[in-house]
């Protein structure tokens, strides 16, 4: 498993580098910069499926422990979420007819396609999903919850603020011990495959989900002034 976390490792710092970062960055407007978030509702929702659907799936005692550590570590994270989207986007409703229109229809297959990765046979290869969504997670915090901190709305957010980042990173010592008893096990090569090939195709998509939260950034962004009411 050492050659799944070195490959993890590899991933992340390409997804790193994904455009919808600097872009963000160079964003000098707060309310300009944050207008991708109503289009992320649809993942963020359906994380929390995924992250409760792994523990009873997974048959190893040790591996379940890992994966309910995680389910537990993010419950509730939607509902911060749900309270940022309405801070920022005070006077416009976001309803399930919109969640389910063409707008969020990529989104919405390219999450469909990381949940399907929930239904392997393969123990190693559920747990070591979790790690993929939480390497991904770990970049987006960072650039997202600097560019909230930048903009002096750190004290006014939750989910996109340092408040979520420095939840996920209290947490460091106890998902290391795990995940040395995780990187630990002996896969076969066709198992180390399939974990690899699982790797590639969720960054696959997340690159796939941030290339469609630039377009809809920037389309966004000709009406934002209509969606969003200044916060004081």
């Amino acid at each position: 498993m050492k050659i799944i976390e070195a490959h993890v490792l590899k991933k992340q710092l390409e997804f790193k580098l994904h455009q919808f970062f600097s872009k963000l960055e160079e964003e000098k407007d707060f309310h300009k910069g944050m207008v991708f978030i109503p289009n992320l509702m649809f993942w963020v929702m359906t994380f929390q499926d995924i992250l409760h659907m792994i523990p009873s799936r997974v048959s190893s005692q040790t591996l379940r422990r890992i994966a309910n550590h995680h389910k537990m570590e993010d419950r509730g994270h939607d509902k911060w979420f749900l309270e940022d989207l309405d801070y920022i986007y005070r006077n416009h409703k976001f309803d399930v007819a919109w969640i389910y229109s063409d707008e969020n229809r990529n989104i919405r297959e390219i999450t469909y396609g990381i949940l399907s990765e929930v239904f392997t046979p393969s123990d190693p290869q559920k747990v070591a999903l979790i790690l993929v969504l939480e390497s991904t997670g770990h970049i987006f915090f960072e650039n997202v919850a600097q560019f909230v901190k930048n903009n002096g709305y750190s004290s006014k957010l939750k989910y996109f603020s340092h408040t979520h980042l420095e939840v996920e990173k209290n947490h460091a010592v106890f998902e290391e011990a795990l995940n040395r008893h995780l990187f630990s096990i002996d896969l076969s090569s066709q198992e180390r495959e399939s974990v690899l090939a699982m790797v590639n195709r969720v960054y696959d998509g997340f690159h796939s989900m941030f290339d469609n939260l630039l377009i809809s950034y920037e389309n966004n962004r000709v009406n934002s002034d209509q969606l969003l009411k200044k916060a004081g």
